[in-house]
């Protein structure tokens, strides 16, 4: 990985001249948007999506920065910041993936056309580089007649450089934030290609918090005829060290909120992990169709030292994505098939000060593979009134060779299946497009949620089973007043048989199929530039989301689910003058239920950062572009995110204080 971060920097200085720094923006395109799975993307999806693109003054200046930041300003997206490197962010749309222990849950991620979802439904975001993204796709609510298993939200993340470009930035700032990256793209004969590398490495706002991750991307847009093309990605991430502080009580949080938990120190508990991922997709647009292929494969090998036990999994993964787009006269038809393969190799053995002990615990080589075909058709009914339907029939394969016979064979299978419907309305007037629709998700359990019986022992857990939504929108997005965007939807949708994790006396979390939630909200995003220089976005959500029965019984029946605030608020507007730029940004948000009893919360948050710099000083051959940024401006006291129903009251995982950094980007 150093080597390719001096690679790229070569690379930067001898590639094409980049094109000038541009703001990020939102708009309603009419070319494809690869998460609505069809050519009419925002203009004419009867179902609530949106677009961000980010530039590179706001990739810059938020180098070192989450995702959190980088998708703030995507509506409808909560991202619950645990400032713990060895977890990752907990992506929730609509209630969809609030029970994420780690990594995400219930959100289908695709970066770069590569599904980061797997098989069993969970994504590790370790291999995405926020600096990198360059335009972010979201759709919200259930999607799974499109994507299948996992899909109560879809975010699809692009990072490849639409033009060519030659650029290399250095970073530093609070909690030890060092940062070097480099990134170039050029043309090669009548294709292009493109790498760019990172290092990152941070001491971490919380003891015991340390971070050290290495990343890289490359790809290649070769063309094969004047109708078709090959577009060939790879990516690595490295990540040595992970330090996992824990989460604390209310007490150690008013005492000192940057203190690790102690057995988390004590045990050298954290992550090390490599993956590796390598896509391949060919694309043929004829006068008649478009067709689609694309096939990926991933490796990773996880090292994961915590107090109750040391966990090892060695991956492999992969799958196959087939498409066919066409117009029979007014009727738009989309047929697809979708495969995919995961196999885990997993021990647990006891930690010993952050190594594996001799005697393992569980040893067991777990299978999953899933298949899905479905079908999509658009019809014109009169005017600019629009009618859609989708449909998608998935099944997953669940297997497990217990390799750890000394407790008998704990050897076993489970197949999941569903049938996903959508149906939806549009109507295009003046710019604006009013949508209703209906839709359903199914999502199975993880290879994680099956695999932890309380009983102990190999195999899956018999008890556990999938979890259905279904639910209604109504929505309107596009351009009024010839100067602002809107974006509005309210919704409701229920969710069934709904997956609830529990610890045991150990500490470790277990899972049931426990709750009925219903989930009901609004969501509004609206851009608006009264001058040529000055430009203001807010987003705010609304999110009713309450139990109607969970853990068996309805003694929870009207509370409150934890880890999602009720009211959130994003607002940001940004003044640029003379080539120099400020851009002020406020998150609200109301509290943070920690429980399903809904007896302890992290109090409602205001949190004010502050960009500035200059979008490119001139020396030579090259442009500047300097940058500060100022997180929490007024070193406000907050929780960034809450472990759901922890033992022992456990529940907080503060956010930083007040921090600065500054740096430099360099373009050729």
């Amino acid at each position: 990985m150093r080597r390719l971060l001096t690679l790229t920097l070569l690379l930067a200085a001898s590639g094409a001249r980049g094109q000038a720094p541009a703001p990020d923006t939102l708009a309603l395109p009419s070319v494809r948007v690869e998460a609505t799975r069809s050519e009419g993307g925002i203009a004419r999806a009867p179902f609530s999506v949106a677009v961000i693109e980010r530039g590179i003054t706001e990739r810059s200046a938020n180098a070192g920065a989450g995702l959190e930041t980088a998708l703030r300003s995507l509506p409808g997206l909560f991202v619950a910041d645990r400032e713990n490197a060895a977890l990752g962010e907990r992506l929730i749309v609509r209630g969809q993936g609030y029970r994420s222990a780690f990594g995400v849950r219930g959100v289908q991620v695709v970066l770069d056309g590569i599904p980061l979802t797997l098989a069993d439904g969970q994504a590790v975001l370790g291999v995405v580089d926020p600096e990198t993204v360059r335009r972010a796709e979201i759709v919200r609510g259930p999607a799974s007649a499109l994507w299948g298993n996992g899909s109560g939200g879809v975010l699809f993340l692009d990072t490849v450089p639409p033009e060519d470009t030659a650029t290399a930035q250095l970073t530093g700032g609070a909690y030890g934030l060092i940062r070097a990256s480099g990134e170039g793209a050029t043309r090669l004969g009548a294709g292009r290609v493109g790498l760019a590398v990172s290092r990152t490495e941070r001491t971490g706002y919380r003891d015991y918090s340390a971070q050290e991750v290495y990343r890289a991307r490359g790809f290649a847009d070769l063309p094969l005829s004047l109708r078709a093309d090959l577009r060939i990605l790879a990516a690595l991430e490295e990540s040595p060290l992970l330090q996992h502080p824990g989460a604390l009580t209310l007490e150690d949080l008013e005492t000192d909120r940057r203190q690790a938990e102690t057995r988390y120190v004590d045990s050298n508990s954290g992550k090390r992990s490599t993956q590796g991922q390598l896509s391949a997709r060919l694309r043929a647009v004829t006068p008649e169709a478009t067709y689609s292929a694309t096939a990926y494969g991933i490796a990773r090998d996880l090292r994961n030292p915590l107090p109750f036990a040391y966990i090892g999994v060695d991956r492999l993964a992969g799958g196959l994505r087939l498409s066919a787009e066409r117009d029979l006269g007014p009727l738009a038809v989309a047929l697809g098939a979708d495969g995919a393969v995961q196999r885990d190799s997993r021990f647990n053995a006891p930690n010993e000060n952050g190594e594996p002990g001799a005697v393992r615990d569980l040893d067991q080589l777990e299978t999953v593979a899933s298949g899905g075909l479905f079908a999509r058709a658009g019809l014109p009914l009169a005017g600019p009134l629009r009618a859609e339907a989708a449909l998608r029939a998935d099944r997953v394969r669940f297997s497990a060779d217990d390799r750890l016979l000394s407790d008998g064979d704990q050897s076993g299978s489970r197949t999941l299946g569903a049938f996903s419907p959508q149906v939806g309305l549009s109507y295009r007037s003046r710019g604006v497009l009013a949508f209703a629709s209906f839709a359903t998700g199914f999502q199975t359990p993880t290879t994680t949620e099956l695999v932890n019986r309380p009983e102990g022992g190999g195999g899956f857990n018999a008890e556990v089973g999938p979890q259905r939504s279904s639910g209604v929108e109504l929505g309107a997005r596009g351009v009024i007043l010839g100067r602002a965007l809107v974006d509005v939807a309210v919704y409701s949708l229920v969710v069934r048989d709904g997956l609830a994790p529990f610890e045991g006396e150990d500490g470790r979390t277990f899972y049931a199929n426990r709750e009925r939630t219903t989930h009901r909200g609004l969501e509004a995003f609206a851009e608006w530039s009264p001058l040529a220089d000055v430009r203001a976005t807010a987003t705010y959500a609304y999110s009713r989301l309450r139990f109607a029965s969970a853990h068996g019984t309805d003694e929870l029946d009207g509370n409150t689910l934890p880890g999602v605030p009720e009211h959130r608020l994003s607002a940001r507007i940004r003044f640029s003058r003379g080539g120099f730029f400020l851009a002020p940004e406020a998150s609200v948000r109301s509290r943070l239920w920690a429980d399903d009893a809904n007896t302890a919360d992290a109090s409602g948050a205001v949190v004010l950062d502050l960009a500035l710099g200059h979008e490119g000083l001139r020396a030579g051959g090259a442009t500047l572009l300097p940058f500060v940024r100022i997180q929490n401006v007024l070193d406000a006291q907050t929780v960034g995110s809450v472990a759901i129903n922890a033992r022992g009251g456990r529940y907080y995982e503060p956010a930083p204080g007040r921090g600065v950094s500054a740096g430099l980007s360099v373009r050729l």
